[in-house]
């Protein structure tokens, strides 16, 4: 039952894993958004299997869940920042004029890179 639980687990996270190879391998005509959030739902899809199988996975559940668990985490810091960049572009669009904008989005984007 361990290996038939890993081996579903694993499809799940390969695929997590294509979506995000998608936005490495061609950035301008990626959607980032649809790709994290496509990622994120196989790591709830893996961490859903996990916790249903909890008691034949014992100890490696855990450490499992909260690998998962941060990865999930940090694909959200990346759609967040992206949303923020799509934020700052926008009401820079609107307001070429402000500097503070064009500051905070110039040190935005550094940040994000």
């Amino acid at each position: 039952m361990q290996r038939e639980v890993r081996r579903v687990a694993v499809d799940r996270l390969d695929g997590a894993i294509e979506h995000l190879d998608r936005i490495v391998s061609d950035p301008e005509h990626a959607d980032l958004e649809t790709a994290v959030h496509e990622a994120r739902k196989r790591c709830k899809a893996a961490r859903g299997l996990a916790r249903l199988v909890m008691p034949a996975l014992g100890d490696e559940f855990r450490p499992f869940d909260r690998l998962v668990r941060d990865a999930a985490r940090e694909l959200s810091t990346l759609r967040d920042a992206h949303a923020m960049m799509n934020t700052f572009e926008r009401l820079l669009d609107a307001r070429p004029d402000v500097v503070a904008l064009r500051a905070v989005r110039d040190r935005q984007a550094a940040i994000s890179a």
